[in-house]
């Protein structure tokens, strides 16, 4: 069986108000050739019920859990568990545009310099109604310009895919930095390869 060129990191902790409609928006994608890591950090409520639920749909799930360990810990738990070259990263109360793993994955076949793509993300309310588009920083010098200027990531965490080589060479996420990994996640990333946002919106924050 071949190995999946994708894997999808989504860490889970108590989400489940909207962790069906985040999983439902990655299996409908356009690309499909991917497997959905669902990171369970230690829930308490219906979420690991849900979890189990798209577990037995959908062959191309697969549920890791272990007690609560945070954030950091759980994406990394993720990069050691991931089979796929190149890492989707999403969240479990965001949903995704049907085209956006087709559209990251072929930016990243066209521009093998580039080690992590993000977008426009489209940010909305808790009832799915839309508030404003952010992410318009798109060339690698206005991303990484923005990172150093310590106004908080310029590439939405949830929107980005990546390759998962860059991301083991520069040692994961790291702990010290665990309310702003993302960052200082990117500002290393940059060091060793392009970044870049496209312009379309393919992810509802």
């Amino acid at each position: 069986m071949n190995e999946p060129r994708a894997s999808v990191l989504l860490p889970i902790y108590n989400a489940e108000n909207f962790l069906g409609e985040a999983i439902e928006s990655v299996l409908k994608q356009t690309w499909t050739d991917f497997e959905l890591l669902l990171l369970n950090d230690g829930s308490t409520d219906n979420s690991t019920k849900i979890i189990e639920k798209y577990c037995v749909q959908d062959k191309r799930c697969r549920h890791l859990a272990w007690e609560n360990v945070g954030l950091v810990e759980t994406l990394n738990r993720g990069i050691g568990a991931a089979k796929g070259g190149v890492l989707f990263r999403m969240d479990a109360d965001d949903v995704c545009s049907s085209d956006r793993f087709e559209k990251q994955i072929q930016f990243l076949e066209s521009n093998p310099n580039c080690v992590a793509v993000g977008s426009r993300v489209l940010l909305i309310d808790p009832d799915g109604m839309p508030i404003l588009e952010m992410g318009a920083m798109a060339s690698h010098e206005e991303i990484d310009a923005g990172n150093l200027s310590g106004v908080g990531s310029v590439m939405c965490h949830p929107a980005v895919a990546m390759r998962r080589d860059a991301a083991i060479k520069i040692g994961a996420y790291r702990a010290e930095y665990k309310h702003a990994e993302d960052v200082d996640f990117f500002l290393r990333m940059g060091e060793i390869g392009r970044l870049a946002n496209m312009s379309q919106v393919l992810l509802k924050y």
